[in-house]
């Protein structure tokens, strides 16, 4: 290991969620009776691990980073992506009439859309877009996850509507505030992080 770098301990926590997500993504796409919500579910957990590996909790805080404004595009990439492939997943597993649009081929396409056209007016408004979209996507998805209990019409229905609630539930609230918090951040820091960079190209270039 190169003697300037140090790894920071609680990297790993983020690190090992990681390769969790991507393990069970890796056993769900190679079981034999993958179906089109399994399939969906992977590609969660796939674009999630890429969320984590390039957030702060993931190389980042591991290694100790010094990062710029460049080491973050995959991250924002993923998370754009994220705006499409959840969705979609939500569409084939919660009840809610409101999903039967989201199951139609072209909601793909509209999604990306969407996704794109949040990725590139992230950019022009300093990083926080994407966060209110991500935020308000993952409180929309643990209220209709919790409403999905109440339409169970059987008590089997009900008990699965309310694992679902439970397990997703609390991703999407930890998430949701995540992002929120991003929403009131982000700006703030961007800016602090352009000047920095700005400085840092201008010494350079009168060196």
């Amino acid at each position: 290991m190169p003697a300037d770098i140090t790894i920071n301990p609680w990297g790993l926590t983020g690190v090992f969620a990681v390769l969790m997500a991507w393990s069970l993504a890796i056993f769900l796409l190679r079981s034999a009776d993958r179906d089109r919500v399994t399939i969906l579910f992977a590609l969660v957990l796939l674009v999630e691990g890429v969320v984590l590996l390039t957030a702060r909790a993931g190389l980042v805080t591991l290694l100790d980073l010094e990062v710029e404004l460049s080491y973050y595009l995959p991250h924002h990439v993923a998370d754009c992506v994220m705006l499409v492939v959840y969705p979609l997943f939500l569409a084939h597993v919660l009840p809610q009439q409101v999903f039967r649009y989201l199951r139609h081929p072209s909601a793909v396409f509209v999604l990306s859309l969407i996704a794109i056209a949040v990725g590139v007016l992230d950019y022009v408004i300093d990083f926080w877009l994407i966060a209110a979209a991500l935020s308000m996507m993952f409180w929309l998805a643990f209220a209709f996850s919790v409403h999905a209990v109440f339409l169970a019409r059987t008590s089997l229905a009900r008990q699965r509507a309310i694992l679902f609630a439970i397990a997703f539930g609390l991703r999407d609230v930890s998430w949701g505030l995540v992002y929120a918090s991003g929403v009131f951040d982000f700006a703030r820091e961007t800016e602090f992080q352009i000047q920095v960079l700005h400085r840092r190209i201008f010494n350079e270039s009168i060196a």
